[in-house]
């Protein structure tokens, strides 16, 4: 487990090896990690994990990870896309909140996850997210609304799932 970097302000990379299993709460914290690779190796990833990283601009999730903890990557004003694996069962609450330049999410490969997801509090109500990309096995979606004041496009990777109106009242033009 890797939880020892908190306030590191001058770390600004790290290679996480194959032989780490989990990522601590509070692992990465407050550092100047501009982006990080979390092997497959890794199954979960704490609270605070990569809180308030500022610079991280690029995050790419192993496709063994199943938990994304509380306000895992709340605070990276320079993250602007994320795919979320289908390995995800678990995302904590605020765990993209503050996220600034989000822009651009995947959303995990599976109906469970996607239904949190998208009713959680992971985000800010003014998130600038704009496009969403749903895998094709997701059967149904909640409520977006989180997403409708800057979201113009889903991307549909298969059919589209179930959606009991929630497209009511939003910006998207673009069903893809």
């Amino acid at each position: 487990m890797i939880y020892k970097y908190y306030g590191c302000t001058g770390l600004t990379s790290v290679n996480i090896p194959n032989s780490v299993t989990s990522i601590g709460n509070d692992a990465f914290s407050g550092t100047d990690l501009t982006s990080i690779d979390i092997p497959d190796s890794v199954t979960s990833i704490g609270e605070d994990a990569f809180n308030s990283c500022r610079g991280l601009t690029s995050v790419n999730i192993g496709n063994s990870v199943k938990s994304i903890g509380n306000k895992a990557f709340s605070g990276c004003r320079g993250l602007t896309s994320i795919d979320i694996p289908g390995s995800v069962t678990s995302i904590g609450g605020n765990a993209f909140f503050g996220c600034s330049s989000l822009t651009s999410i995947t959303l995990p490969d599976c109906d469970m996850s996607c239904n949190e997801f998208c009713n959680g509090d992971y985000f800010n109500p003014s998130s600038p997210i704009q496009t969403i990309k749903i895998h094709a096995n997701v059967k149904r979606l909640r409520d977006l609304s989180v997403f409708h004041r800057n979201l113009s496009v889903l991307d549909f990777m298969g059919n589209i799932p179930e959606t009991n109106g929630i497209f009511s009242d939003s910006s998207i033009e673009n069903l893809r």
